[in-house]
């Protein structure tokens, strides 16, 4: 027909829960992105899985199941796509007994902003800058000795030229304190989540953040269960 061309509908793959722009990556286009600041000034992002029955149950009942929760550090660039893929495809325990529907957080450093690039899209759709995933994925390398070395320490597989991670690491008591301080609190307030049933999981130096978490005097307890991959 004729008239002003009409522009073509923005796509956003997977939108930010708080309505901004698409973050990425995420597993499925459902998962939600939020952005928590730590009360040192620490900036991290989390993703958030959520199973079908979710709003599922919200509809049918006038509260809505709660469900266990699994805390997942590391959570990029591939810890939160695989427990989230592993967790959303069922045949995966048909022959477990364990088999409950569950929320996957998981929750990695935020430097999104550092490394993002001029767009080659269309402007008018609001397209974000291009995001550089694998220098992003570089510098997070220094935020998991921070996080989740319990001291400070040299990496053993360090790539020549890498940066030096002594000066950064050892701070994992001041992480675990934002998990039970900060990030729970806010997942608990948003979402229906079975308050006795969470779940911890890392690997590498994730796993090393877990193993501190558990040894934790006053946070430990929040806790349910504990996994710790090498």
């Amino acid at each position: 027909e004729n008239g002003p061309a009409r522009k073509r509908p923005c796509q956003r793959v997977a939108a930010a829960a708080d309505g901004g722009s698409p973050d990425a990556p995420l597993a499925f286009a459902s998962c939600e992105s939020h952005r928590l600041r730590s009360a040192g000034g620490l900036d991290y992002k989390l993703l958030v899985s959520l199973p079908l029955s979710y709003h599922q149950g919200a509809v049918n009942s006038e509260k809505g199941e709660a469900y266990p929760v699994i805390y997942v550090l590391d959570a990029e660039p591939y810890l939160f796509p695989l427990v989230t893929v592993a967790a959303r495809t069922t045949h995966f325990f048909t022959r477990t007994r364990w088999h409950p529907d569950f929320i996957v957080v998981g929750v990695v450093a935020d430097l999104e902003e550092r490394f993002r690039e001029p767009s080659t899209n269309d402007e008018s759709c609001g397209a974000r800058p291009r995001l550089d995933v694998y220098r992003l994925w570089d510098a997070l390398r220094p935020t998991r000795a921070r996080d989740y070395l319990p001291t400070a320490a040299e990496s053993p597989w360090g790539v020549p030229g890498a940066e030096s991670l002594l000066a950064v690491s050892g701070h994992a008591s001041t992480f675990v304190d934002f998990l039970g301080s900060g990030l729970i609190p806010f997942v608990d307030e948003r979402y229906r989540t079975l308050q006795s049933q969470r779940v911890l999981i890392g690997k590498s130096f994730g796993g090393s953040g877990v193993a501190h978490a558990m040894l934790d005097i006053k946070y430990a307890r929040l806790f349910s269960h504990f996994i710790l991959g090498s």
